[in-house]
């Protein structure tokens, strides 16, 4: 019993060395140096997970004199190019709260220490202030000018940066103290006669990272260098490096900005906010933003009194959403009890003032961790890897799978099982692996090795001949393929893409039940879909299956049969036809006949050659080259002849109604509309003449937003595109 509480506490102390060493080290990459290696929430989850080890076992984690916690410090060290300077005031910063239960244990905390005080109040009042994703500045002034502008660098030490300060716009060289003479006539020798202390951040815009990158990029052009370009992340470390540079022409190239959120004064060293003649200068956090926008600081104005942690909470909810149209970046929100006085009786923590809090938004990143990589078999025999994730919130569902892509990719990351992963969503839906932890990485872990086989079949794969081009006769795909025909997971997805809502829109058939009537037998290809009425009582003695249920299944399964062609042509599955190109070919299809029949279907597609269907709009050789293959091949066609007498074209084909008046427009959807879905909007679109695709581009028309609308908004106000609802989609 004893070796196995000291097995234990081996491996926890174990495990707290190798998190403080991997903490320090990203401090410093991201405090110091301005490269870091993983994302904030990455860095936070670290942190979160080392601060609970260690509270759980305080005694063991005190023991450790191998390496100082970094929990209880603040930002990184400073560099040697820049003098050093000792801050006069602490630059502390804020601990995090993630729900709203984190700042109600928060606030019953602060309620307790002034109680415990005898200090009596009513409630707090708050001030919520946008947690600008920069860098933060401390500025002094004395005299009324500036005379140090000192980065925070470990809270205790920072490096000044005055001379690349001078060259910022927005942070004033003398202090306007005109504005305040009126109000403060008694007081203005203490704004002239103290050192004035200012905070805020430095930032840079999203437009102007864009304007430096595309510089670069031409330059490398312009240049004809060979390999490739490296060019800013983001706009947050683009400011940081820019705020260090030796040369402050580089800095005022740059167009840095300045956010200023809090003031101090001092009087020999002393802060004098308990003062009565200065008191109303710095008393609240409200009037210390009035303030610094009068002495001619630029503030960030989207701030707010709030009466309780309820209305807190609806600001927070707000930019939530709103911070991504904004041209800088936002990580929270910085939430301050707005009397100042009560800071000093509620005092500080290790590296944090009790009297504020940063409310961050939902991680649109995560980490977890890769249990296992398998391969999954699509309907056209294509394999992709999945990472089999330890399941994670992100964005609002949990996330257990994420696509690896191909082998080029996991190549790529360099991922193994056992790694440590962080996790996005591209596109704002679909799970993506962008960065691999090293640091965290299992000392037994080995690198992966796609198998040769099929996980299905266990037929051979191998990559996939493209076709001809001038350049080679042979093209390969990266993906990799199963050529076996009769491969049971090629054969399931197939039936699953057929039954599917952009297909045949079979509504109660999905991917459960269609593996569950293949494994029984009572499906075996398209055309035993609909005899499948004939197992009617045998399904009735299934698991799951009652009365109401079969008939849904059936009258689903009914209501197929009268379908659209370009539905049709979508659900058949042939290689590289997706849901925009069937409608393309349905459209084709209808100005050669318009009485069409599907006997007729089939003897045109017979009669076109390669050439043929490289006419139809939206049809390249890749795409024309399979049309061509599955329309020529005899066992196809036998099984098509088969299923067409099933089923039954609708009389108004959603092609053939097409009134032409979004001829040649192409429109983008965004967020969630409340009239119709998306896919409604499409086909209203599509109907019309009009083109829907995913991203906004230069070549977008009209960009349709609901509610809750994403990045794509920013993107359309930044290219002037014109945004439209859905009651102006209607009356157009």
């Amino acid at each position: 019993m004893k070796d196995e509480i000291n097995n234990k506490n081996k491996a926890i102390k174990s495990r707290i060395i190798e998190l403080r060493q991997i903490i320090i080290k990203h401090n410093h990459l991201y405090h110091t140096l301005d490269t870091p290696e993983i994302s904030d929430q990455a860095y936070d989850q670290m942190l979160l997970t080392l601060e609970n080890l260690e509270n759980k076992n305080r005694k063991l984690s005190d023991s450790i004199i191998e390496i100082k916690s970094p929990i209880y410090s603040i930002g990184g060290s400073t560099v040697d190019k820049f003098i050093k300077i000792k801050h006069n005031i602490p630059q502390w910063s804020f601990e995090k709260a993630f729900t709203v239960n984190d700042l109600k244990v928060w606030e019953e905390r602060n309620t307790n220490i002034l109680i415990k005080n005898n200090f009596i109040f009513d409630t707090f009042e708050y001030i919520c202030e946008l947690k600008i994703d920069g860098l933060k500045l401390v500025l002094t002034y004395i005299d009324n000018k500036l005379s140090s502008a000192v980065t925070r660098g470990d809270g205790e030490v920072g490096e000044d940066v005055l001379n690349n300060a001078l060259v910022i716009k927005d942070i004033p060289k003398t202090l306007n103290t005109n504005n305040l003479k009126s109000e403060l006539s008694s007081n203005i020798n203490y704004l002239l006669d103290n050192k004035i202390i200012v905070t805020g951040e430095v930032w840079m815009e999203n437009k102007e990272l864009k304007r430096i990158n595309d510089n670069l990029k031409l330059d490398f052009e312009n240049k004809n260098k060979s390999g490739n370009i490296k060019l800013y992340a983001n706009a947050r470390n683009l400011a940081a490096g820019t705020l260090r540079q030796l040369d402050s022409r580089i800095v005022e190239g740059r167009n840095l900005k300045f956010f200023a959120y809090d003031i101090n004064i001092q009087k020999e060293n002393m802060i004098l906010e308990k003062d009565n003649s200065i008191n109303n200068i710095v008393n609240t956090q409200y009037k210390r933003l009035e303030t610094l926008k009068s002495l001619g600081f630029v503030v960030n104005q989207e701030y707010k009194l709030c009466k309780d942690l309820e209305n807190v909470e609806k600001f927070y909810q707000l930019w939530t959403n709103k911070r991504k149209f904004m041209d800088y970046g936002i990580d929270g929100v910085v939430i301050k009890i707005n009397d100042r006085a009560l800071w000093d009786i509620l005092g500080y923590t290790a590296k944090a003032p009790r009297g504020g809090i940063a409310y961050k938004f939902p991680a649109e990143t995560v980490m977890t961790r890769v249990e296992d990589i398998v391969l999954q078999v699509g309907r056209t025999g294509a394999i992709t890897p999945v990472a089999l994730l330890t399941p994670v919130a992100l964005d609002g569902s949990i996330v257990r799978r994420a696509t690896l892509h191909n082998n080029d990719e996991i190549d790529r990351l360099g991922i193994r099982i056992g790694d440590t992963v962080e996790l996005r969503k591209a596109g704002d839906i679909i799970p993506e692996i962008f960065n691999v932890i090293t640091d965290l990485r299992p000392s037994k872990s080995v690198k992966y090795k796609m198998s040769n086989k099929c996980p299905s079949c266990e037929g051979l794969l191998s990559r996939q001949e493209q076709g001809k081009n001038k350049i080679k006769e042979k093209e390969q795909t990266v993906a990799i393929y199963c050529k076996n025909k009769n491969c049971p997971a090629q054969h399931i997805e197939t039936l699953i893409h057929f039954v599917s809502r952009k297909a045949m829109n079979i509504e109660n058939m999905g991917e459960k039940i269609v593996e569950q009537m293949v494994g029984l037998g009572y499906i075996t290809d398209y055309v035993s879909i609909y005899n499948l009425y004939s197992h009617k009582k045998d399904l009735e003695n299934l698991e799951g299956f009652g009365e109401k249920s079969i008939e849904n299944l059936l009258s689903s399964i009914e209501y197929s049969r009268n379908t659209d062609l370009s539905r049709l042509i979508f659900a058949l599955g042939i290689r590289h036809v997706g849901e925009n190109t069937a409608k393309d070919i349905a459209k084709f299809i209808y100005s050669k006949e318009k009485n069409i029949t599907l006997q007729k279907v089939i003897e045109l597609f017979k009669e076109m050659s390669i050439e043929n269907y490289l006419n139809i709009e939206g049809v390249g050789q890749v795409i024309a080259d399979s049309l061509y293959r599955y329309w020529h091949d005899e066992n196809n066609l036998q099984k098509i002849k088969i299923l067409f007498s099933y089923l039954h074209l609708k009389d108004k084909e959603v092609v053939s109604v097409n009134d032409g008046k979004f001829t040649d427009m192409t429109f983008v959807i965004t967020g969630t509309l409340q009239t119709m879905n998306r896919d409604q909007a499409k086909e209203y679109i599509e109907d019309r003449g009009g083109k829907v695709t995913s991203s906004v581009s230069s070549y977008t028309d009209y960009l349709l937003a609901g509610v809750d609308a994403g990045s794509k908004m920013a993107k359309a106000n930044e290219l002037g595109i014109k945004i439209i609802s859905e009651t102006e989609l209607v009356s157009m």
